[in-house]
């Protein structure tokens, strides 16, 4: 669809929060006691960041939770009866607030989970969920997004991006149908936009992305990848802070005549 740019006062957002609350979780950035940035479902408006830079965990979680039930299992003596998760009862969710960095990674993922046989869990996830993305005012030594075809402003991933203005109030962007659904539901906090100024920040170009996947091409079998292996302590951090990480591990877990099979996050 054709995207429309509409007004949001400052002071709409909440209304708009709540708003959507009603009808949905929100999965959104909040400032922890360590001072790290942290995703939690439905805070208080209060509690919600804008200025926060990068969040120290992906937004992965709302379509490719770090542990999912796949089935559940009763064994009797001379057989198991299967019982179906409920897919049915996967709630609408709202991401709130995620960068351009995290919502991007979406179509990663999406590329994993749906290319050949469709993960229906994802899948179901990813129907159920609505990305309201907030575009960068500010940027530290360690962002990158030019560098593989992004922006500070990128409305990929997004159903609707919103983007500081110069006089605080946020140029809305709606990109989708559900984005559309979203401003149908509120018309009265979106207004019509007059071009004012964005208040986005300048991330310069640090590589060319398809300059290293070109090296990277020919160097698979490097020694160099051999020798950093071996740093390797398992930690798995990794997988939490990968926002296209697709790696799981399915375990089975057993307690008397009841088990359940889930899914987990490796690395």
């Amino acid at each position: 669809m054709e995207t429309t740019k509409k007004l949001i006062r400052k002071q709409s957002l909440g209304k708009l929060y709540t708003k959507l609350s009603e009808s949905s979780k929100i999965y959104a950035p909040v400032v922890a006691a360590d001072k790290q940035v942290e995703y939690k479902y439905n805070p208080d408006f209060s509690e919600v960041t804008f200025d926060h830079i990068q969040s120290t965990l992906s937004v992965k979680n709302v379509v490719f939770p770090k542990v999912e039930n796949v089935l559940f299992y009763d064994n009797e003596k001379t057989e198991s009866t299967l019982t179906d998760v409920d897919l049915n009862k996967i709630p609408e969710v709202v991401l709130w607030g995620a960068h351009p960095c995290d919502t991007a990674a979406y179509d990663v993922l999406r590329s994993i989970f749906c290319w050949d046989i469709t993960d229906e869990f994802f899948a179901k996830r990813f129907e159920k969920l609505s990305v309201i993305g907030l575009a960068c005012h500010q940027s530290d030594a360690y962002c990158f997004c030019t560098s593989v075809g992004l922006a500070p402003n990128s409305t990929k991933g997004s159903d609707i991006l919103l983007s500081p203005l110069k006089s605080g109030d946020y140029l809305a962007e709606i990109l989708t149908e559900k984005g559309s659904t979203i401003v149908a539901a509120s018309p009265e906090l979106f207004e019509q936009f007059a071009n004012e100024e964005i208040n986005v920040t300048e991330v310069k170009q640090k590589f060319n992305h398809e300059q290293v996947t070109a090296k990277l091409a020919g160097a698979f079998e490097h020694p160099f990848w051999v020798a950093n292996s071996l740093r390797c302590v398992g930690c798995g951090a990794c997988a939490y802070v990968c926002p296209t990480c697709a790696c799981f591990d399915i375990q089975d877990e057993t307690k008397g005549k009841l088990g359940r099979r889930y899914r987990s996050w490796d690395s």
